[in-house]
């Protein structure tokens, strides 16, 4: 098995030119991020979006995050390693727990953020 990883890194600044406000929105509409979710991630510093398997899956990620007006790198790492921003022991990345504590306890249906932003259903997978 391939341990490499593939990190999606908000690096905490916003595209030149764009004011925070603009930015929200642009999550808000662009992304479908929940307002307050959105302003808590640009609240925060760097941080650690999401660990993804292949460079495409994160490069399409971190353009679809930077077309909103944040600037996200990402970085080669390897699965379990201790020196990943933003991640603890467990391996949750800092938004998914910054998400997970905003969002409402109401059991929703609605697919993950997440899948949406990636191309969501991977029901079309060649075997």
């Amino acid at each position: 098995m391939n341990d490499k990883r593939y990190q999606v890194i908000y690096t905490g600044r916003l595209k030149p030119g764009l004011d925070a406000d603009t930015v929200k929105s642009n999550l808000v509409l662009l992304l479908g991020i929940d307002e307050v979710k959105a302003a808590k991630l640009l609240q925060s510093g760097p941080l650690l979006l999401k660990r993804c398997n292949s460079a495409v899956e994160a490069q399409v990620l971190a353009e679809k995050f930077e077309q909103a007006g944040i600037l996200c790198g990402v970085h080669n790492g390897v699965a379990g390693s201790d020196s990943n921003p933003g991640v603890e022991a467990g391996g949750e990345s800092s938004l998914v727990r910054m998400l997970r504590h905003v969002s409402p306890s109401s059991g929703s249906d609605s697919p993950s953020l997440f899948k949406r932003l990636i191309g969501g259903d991977r029901k079309h997978r060649r075997a």
